[in-house]
């Protein structure tokens, strides 16, 4: 896959929340400056990187969730969106953007974002959205995991 890093500048940053890892790329540096402080009040940790991750960064990371600005990429975002939720199925996508259309919103959930926010947005709502998508990914896990249900003999 061949991101083209020069169409705009963009910021990744990364928090964790009780050993949970929440990924931000966004070139918007006040969306994620609001963001940051909001995160902090809530006592999560956070790092800011200056690069593209790969998805093997990704899923060494061991990232329970990404907030991607698909625009910040440039013409390679719907690329990278499909290949990070086609590889790491585990990990929960939200896609926020400013101004999408609906053909955009259906196409990024169809390529596998588990939810899509539109900018202008409230940091409160994108802690709350981020939380929910944790939520389900975690029930998810635990259904897996508790193996079939055995109700009584056949």
């Amino acid at each position: 896959m061949n991101i083209d890093k020069t169409c705009r500048p963009f910021i990744y940053a990364s928090f964790q929340m009780d050993l949970r890892q929440l990924c931000i790329i966004d070139n918007d540096t006040g969306f994620v400056r609001v963001l940051d402080k909001r995160a902090e009040a809530a006592g999560w940790q956070r790092r800011i990187f200056s690069v593209v991750p790969r998805v093997e960064e990704l899923a060494s990371m061991r990232v329970d969730a990404l907030i991607v600005d698909i625009e910040a990429l440039g013409t390679s975002g719907w690329e990278f969106l499909e290949l990070v939720c086609g590889s790491l199925p585990d990990l929960g996508v939200i896609v926020c953007i400013i101004n999408s259309t609906t053909r955009q919103r259906v196409r990024g959930l169809n390529l596998g974002a588990d939810d899509w926010i539109d900018k202008p947005c409230h940091p409160e709502e994108v802690l709350a959205r981020i939380e929910a998508v944790l939520r389900r990914h975690r029930r998810g896990r635990i259904t897996e995991d508790a193996g079939p249900l055995v109700i009584g003999e056949v």
